[in-house]
């Protein structure tokens, strides 16, 4: 299914380093799981919530993504690093 041609979209993709997942999920050697990291563009974490935004404008109405990380998350994440 693709929206009407007049509905306004935001096309595009973000490109994330393996040391950028690291800090993403808590897995980086200079911080715990619960310290904040943030990547400009790329994500802000705060404890367990991650948030990804979507690209495009940075205004209301954009798509975000917030991901709750549990431990059975963050260990597939570093089960799939390794």
């Amino acid at each position: 299914i693709h929206p009407p041609s007049d509905t306004p979209t935001t096309w595009g993709k973000i490109s994330i380093s393996e040391i950028e997942i690291q800090k993403a999920f808590g897995l980086s050697g200079e911080c715990n799981g619960e310290d904040e990291q943030m990547v400009p563009e790329k994500f802000i974490r705060q404890g367990r919530y991650l948030s990804i935004p979507g690209p495009g404008t940075g205004n209301d109405g954009d798509p975000n993504v917030s991901i709750y990380l549990d431990e059975a998350l963050v260990s597939n994440v570093r089960a799939f690093l390794d």
